[in-house]
């Protein structure tokens, strides 16, 4: 049976059996419970994750506040971009929300990879693109949009994750306060009865 990962990248490109063995041969797993850090700030990152499982966050310590970038959940990819391009400490934390799995691949095995296979390297710069996309559009939520308007948009683009993600994480991704967040969510409510 061909692995998650596989399947996700012949979105992009249809993988050859050759190119399936190389990205296969490089995989290592992880099992994670709820709360477990993947990568704490501070750490050089040098793995390139792959959520199979369960639900992660990024995010941040700014001055004693935690500061959630982005959740990650079945599918998606993860890796600190600018650590592991740059091999310096990371200022961010990757972390379970959920008990999850996680296959992944350390920076040194793919770039052997990718000095054989040209069309894997073109899938992960896709990847990498995708990934600026995502970052831009948060960007872009944030300074444009009322705290309401980020919910709500949230909620259109996400609708599966809603349930998952405890408010005080959403809270702090939509960079409002839980309590803000609570009124928000009454009003909305209140709207649609």
């Amino acid at each position: 049976m061909e692995s998650q990962i596989l399947k996700v990248m012949g979105t992009i490109l249809e993988l050859s059996k050759q190119e399936k063995n190389a990205i296969t041969s490089i995989l290592k797993t992880k099992k994670l419970d709820k709360m477990n850090y993947v990568l704490h700030e501070g750490e050089i990152c040098q793995n390139i994750y792959f959520i199979e499982k369960g639900l992660f966050r990024s995010f941040s310590n700014v001055d004693g506040e935690d500061k959630t970038s982005q959740f990650f959940s079945e599918n998606t990819w993860y890796t600190e971009f600018q650590s592991y391009l740059t091999k310096k400490p990371s200022m961010e934390n990757f972390q379970a929300i959920e008990k999850g799995e996680l296959v992944y691949f350390s920076q040194n095995d793919i770039e052997k990879v990718y000095l054989s296979f040209n069309r894997i390297e073109r899938i992960g710069r896709l990847f990498a693109e995708q990934a600026f996309i995502t970052v831009h559009n948060k960007n872009r939520t944030l300074t444009s949009l009322s705290a309401e308007d980020r919910y709500i948009e949230f909620i259109s683009e996400y609708p599966e994750l809603i349930k998952r993600i405890p408010q005080y994480y959403l809270a702090s991704f939509l960079n409002i306060k839980p309590e803000s967040l609570s009124r928000i969510k009454k009003k909305i409510i209140s709207k649609n009865n």
